[in-house]
């Protein structure tokens, strides 16, 4: 069919010229036309991964070509100097060009085009044990030519991936088991190449010893210190939880000051020595003191940590993993130890143990 078509052309050709000429002895240029060389095609790759490539046929010789695409698309015919825009996949194609002269003789061609995409770049990723749920990760990836990503939760016996979100867009996951895994995130996007992150992640479980949500708790307190549950007043991203202990320290009172509470169940230091403690202080530098006791008081623990922050809540840490094995059910907590009372009012929160 192709070559039927082309001895149309050339036959068309022949008769515009024959009827345009007056004189027999004008057709003698016709012999002196070239057939076409030198054919090749010049292809526009855009890098914005649309799969946008614009095609530009060139020969000597050549009047007009017709590009067959590679992709099953119909014939494009284009003159000299022109060009055509098409839409690939990411792949290798096979561009047929046909190359016409005057008269219509022709030469045929094939260019290899080859459409890469730009596989997903300056990938970052945020993953963090969740603040209030044990065993739980929340992950968020963003990167450049990327759509979605995947996370791999490096459990065995889980199917992977265990989770998949639009790039940018969150996402939670919650372990059977605290410990250490192979974790990856992997980012996707039009081009068949990945970008990946992997990581060893350490996945913590969380044991509160008290949130005070529930109301139910009394305070001992000592040294002219005085605490109690309240509506949280400073309800943020930091702390957005309702209830908290605001702890009053007035103007005289001793540098001791402070309050305990009582827990029902002893504290699990072993596999968890880690105790955090939410706090909102209006001085910087500030001693927090944690104390820990059995029930006799036979055996007692302490640990010292400083606020970094003012009138905004943190979360400070204690490493009790020196602690001498006992039942401990009973907590102590001291603000600014060491100094006389000014009349200074701070609050804390969500007592937990982590590995």
């Amino acid at each position: 069919m192709m070559i039927n078509m082309k001895k149309i052309y050339k036959s068309i050709l022949i008769m515009i010229v024959i009827i345009s000429c007056t004189d027999s002895r004008d057709l003698g240029f016709t012999e002196e036309i070239a057939v076409p060389s030198n054919i090749s095609a010049l292809f526009d790759i855009s890098q914005d991964n649309s799969g946008l490539v614009t095609i530009t046929p060139n020969g000597e010789s050549a009047t007009f070509f017709e590009l067959n695409l590679g992709d099953g698309s119909q014939i494009i015919t284009l003159n000299s100097g022109e060009s055509t825009e098409n839409i690939y996949s990411e792949g290798s194609y096979t561009i047929s060009i046909t190359a016409f002269n005057l008269v219509g003789d022709f030469t045929q061609v094939d260019e290899n085009l080859v459409v890469t995409f730009i596989a997903p770049q300056n990938l970052d990723v945020v993953i963090e044990n969740d603040n209030y749920t044990s065993k739980k990760v929340n992950i968020i990836a963003n990167a450049d030519f990327a759509t979605t990503y995947e996370f791999y939760s490096g459990e065995t016996g889980v199917e992977q991936p265990v989770a998949t979100t639009s790039i940018g867009e969150p996402i939670s996951y919650q372990y059977l088991d605290a410990g250490t895994y192979n974790a990856k995130i992997v980012a996707i996007g039009d081009a068949i190449a990945t970008t990946e992150y992997s990581l060893e992640l350490e996945v913590t479980a969380i044991n509160f010893i008290q949130n005070f949500e529930n109301g139910g708790v009394s305070f001992l307190n000592f040294g002219n210190g005085s605490s109690e549950v309240i509506t949280n007043p400073d309800q943020s991203e930091n702390n957005p939880t309702l209830k908290v202990v605001k702890f009053t320290k007035p103007t005289g009172a001793n540098t001791f000051a402070g309050s305990l509470f009582t827990i029902s169940s002893p504290m699990d230091l072993v596999n968890n020595s880690t105790l955090k403690i939410k706090t909102w202080s209006p001085k910087i530098g500030a001693v927090v003191k944690i104390v820990l006791q059995n029930s006799n008081v036979s055996s007692s623990y302490q640990v010292d940590a400083n606020t970094t922050t003012s009138s905004s809540w943190e979360e400070l840490s204690y490493d009790f993993s020196a602690a001498p094995i006992a039942d401990y059910v009973k907590v102590l907590v001291f603000f600014d130890f060491g100094n006389q009372g000014d009349d200074t009012v701070y609050y804390f929160d969500e007592l937990k143990l982590t590995n």
